[in-house]
């Protein structure tokens, strides 16, 4: 049951917090020219999260999704390392993760980040520039290269055609919103729409709203709780409109949200 609410709640704060041009992606590729087996590298993920890299030679590495982030102002996915031969990778299985930004039609990069004792370093920008075959809500965008249709072909796929269709993910049916109270509705302060924040609304934070942004995002409860005790304003957002709700329920915090919806935590359903 609170994994249906967490699931409910990401989607609709999703809705009001992600610009709408923006679309997660499904399948891309990106050329790499480093010192492990320069070529194509091909991304596609699955309907549970787990993203496949394939290398001109065959040789594919796993990624797990772990959550969603926000880095130099675009809101993306970011995935951990499962697993893939470290010679032919030269990154660690679990110390290794990929920010993908979403699809907002313009040219954007990947980011990497590496675990250094025992922590994860800050994303660094590539110059791996996304070439976006689909998104992930069945759009199509550029066509895929023969070079790599050909490759997949060779291990087993039908048709070229079959290449370029999109997963879809599962829907779940008979879902149902959860029942909220008055004290869940929309603060006077709060922007109206995402195009209205994003052309004139600049929100002002504190230092105590911007500790209590991130402790939602980690999952810090305790260090939340704190911080509402404290007086800190629960619908606080940041530079796109996403406040502590969103963060939390992005990054699966089932109990911060919990709070946060019991605590009068606005739900913005666009």
């Amino acid at each position: 049951m609170k994994s249906i609410l967490v699931s409910i709640v990401a989607a609709v704060v999703l809705v009001g917090c992600t610009p709408s041009t923006t679309k997660p992606l499904n399948k891309f590729w990106f050329q790499y020219n480093g010192q492990q087996e320069p070529g194509f590298r091909l991304w596609e993920r699955d309907d549970n999260g787990i993203w496949t890299e394939t290398y001109p030679s065959g040789h594919q590495s796993k990624f797990k999704e772990d959550g969603i982030d926000k880095v130099d102002g675009l809101v993306g996915d970011y995935v951990v390392k499962l697993s893939g031969d470290i010679e032919k990778t030269g990154t660690q299985d679990g110390g290794f993760r990929v920010f993908i930004p979403h699809y907002q039609k313009k040219e954007s990069f990947l980011y990497f980040s590496q675990k250094s004792s025992g922590n994860w370093t800050d994303w660094r920008e590539t110059n791996y520039s996304i070439i976006v075959l689909t998104t992930r809500d069945g759009g199509k965008v550029e066509d895929m290269p023969e070079e790599i249709a050909a490759l997949l072909r060779k291990q087993g796929a039908k048709t070229a055609e079959e290449l370029n269709t999109p997963s879809r993910r599962s829907q779940a049916a008979g879902t149902r919103a959860p029942v909220l109270s008055q004290k869940n509705a929309r603060p006077k302060s709060f922007p109206k729409t995402t195009k209205e924040l994003m052309f004139g609304a600049n929100p002002t934070l504190t230092d105590k709203d911007k500790a209590f942004l991130s402790a939602a995002k980690e999952g810090k409860l305790d260090e939340v709780k704190s911080l509402l005790e404290e007086g800190v304003d629960i619908d606080c957002y940041d530079a796109y409109a996403c406040t502590a709700l969103f963060w939390a329920a992005a990054n699966n915090h089932i109990n911060t949200v919990e709070l946060l919806i019991d605590k009068g935590a606005y739900i913005d359903a666009g």
